[in-house]
């Protein structure tokens, strides 16, 4: 598996600028997204290293949700992907 994201997934770590839960990162890609696949993809982001996740209260007040974030790997795979215009 690649360590360098693919389209989707760079879409997907310039979303996480900062952290958010699933849903969210719905939300802000417009609904362009689904959730099956966004959900997939972070698995794929974290496997590779690019992201990270951890449990918390959720905003809306359910059962714990998992908020990812940026790892500097992610972070320097994001710029990469930037200067090459991805």
């Amino acid at each position: 598996m690649s360590a360098f994201p693919s389209p989707g997934e760079a879409r997907i770590l310039a979303l996480l600028k900062t952290e958010a839960y699933g849903l969210e990162l719905v939300r802000r890609a417009g609904g362009s997204l689904t959730r099956n696949a966004i959900y997939t993809q972070l698995s794929r982001l974290e496997e590779k290293g690019l992201i990270e996740s951890r449990w918390e209260a959720s905003p809306e007040r359910r059962p714990l949700v998992r908020v990812y974030r940026l790892t500097e790997r992610g972070k320097r795979a994001l710029r990469a992907c930037s200067v090459l215009g991805d």
